[in-house]
């Protein structure tokens, strides 16, 4: 693209294991890894060298982390969660809490007062945090497993007396939805595009799987989300703040955006983002925030970075909020460096390039012939 800005300072670091999720510290200062190796691995990032601190191995595959103050947060595919002290990653991990099916994922809300957990079972568990076993609420209203969730402050410049806490969740019956995590209601709930999703990528219809008699609906599955903070303000009291929401869907070379603002409790769609033309569908999504100078900065922007599928390659946009609306411009990288990164940090199962969300849909499928 002739608008697209050259991006620096990239590093690639060998992990040795196939990795499932990554995590970064509230401090920016390291991140987390874990995958099918059975150990969490901890990156320094403010430092020269490259150093892995590696947890002691866990008896079963890691499919989730998360980093809070201190501590690092990972769940297996046992359905339980346990926690790690940061820095060192020493000693046995300590259980917080557990599931009576496969946990996909596991964050941290975000002034970490609550432990969010996603199961196979269609359903969010908010726990407090660090007791675990305090119970918050379940957020119930998806039909199908839970791929990934995202805590945020229905409130992010905080100019309310009291900000409502919110969370947005992907499913494999193809929406995202918004979830008030005090009470687990549904605020808002869209259903991500199926146009251009691959064949052999649909779960079941709902009314297949539910043993309801409906009309055959085939739905992709809805498998990441990840969430950028953008804000415009001209003064600290005329701050304007919104979220933009990224997907995935699986089998899709679309990335869908929807925006999210405290003035509007409603997801807002926004035109999608598309990868380079033949890159395959888009595997995952990490946005990287850039710093905000003080409280009254024109802007603020941040990264997304993409990972794609034919051949495996990275893919970076820069988003920022302008006063006409959201900006994305693509950021160039070296291609040698895009394909050695996207390879070394595959999400492909030990089965050819089937995922996570591929090996739950499977299941349900299975299932509901079952039934």
């Amino acid at each position: 693209s002739a608008d697209a800005a050259p991006l620096e300072g990239v590093r690639e670091i060998p992990c040795g294991q196939i990795l499932r999720d990554v995590a970064v510290s509230p401090c920016r200062k390291f991140a987390v890894v874990g995958g099918d190796g059975k150990v969490v691995q901890g990156i320094c990032l403010d430092s020269a060298a490259e150093v892995a601190r590696l947890s002691p191995p866990h008896s079963k595959r890691i499919s989730s982390v998360a980093a809070g103050p201190g501590v690092v947060v990972f769940s297996d595919r046992g359905g339980e969660v346990y926690r790690l002290p940061w820095p060192g990653l020493s000693g046995p991990p300590q259980l917080v809490l557990g599931h009576i099916s496969l946990v996909t994922c596991v964050r941290f809300n975000s002034d970490f007062q609550f432990i969010l957990t996603c199961d196979r079972d269609e359903k969010v568990r908010v726990s407090r945090w660090p007791q675990g076993y305090d119970i918050q609420c379940f957020c119930l209203g998806h039909t199908q497993f839970l791929t990934d969730v995202v805590g945020f402050s229905h409130d992010p410049c905080g100019l309310w007396a009291e900000a409502k806490l919110t969370a947005a969740s992907t499913s494999g019956d193809g929406t995202l939805k918004v979830w008030d995590l005090k009470t687990g209601l549904c605020l808002s709930s869209v259903a991500v595009p199926v146009s251009d999703v691959a064949e052999g990528c649909f779960t079941p219809s709902e009314g297949k799987a539910s043993g309801r008699n409906e009309t055959a609906r085939p739905t992709a599955v809805a498998a990441q989300v990840v969430l950028a903070h953008l804000r415009l303000s001209a003064t600290p009291s005329q701050c304007q703040c919104s979220y933009v929401l990224a997907v995935t869907v699986e089998g899709s070379e679309e990335i869908p955006l929807y925006r999210w603002s405290r003035d509007v409790s409603e997801l807002l769609p926004l035109p999608p983002l598309r990868p380079s033309p033949g890159s395959g569908a888009v595997l995952r999504l990490l946005v990287v925030p850039a710093p905000v100078a003080d409280s009254t900065a024109s802007s603020a922007e941040c990264h997304l970075w993409a990972l794609t599928a034919q051949p495996p390659h990275l893919h970076c946009w820069r988003l920022a909020s302008e006063p006409q609306g959201l900006q994305t411009v693509p950021c160039t990288l070296p291609v040698e460096l895009c394909q050695s990164l996207a390879q070394r940090f595959s999400l492909a199962s030990p089965r050819g390039s089937q995922t996570l969300c591929q090996e739950l849909s499977s299941r349900k499928r299975l299932k509901a012939c079952k039934d």
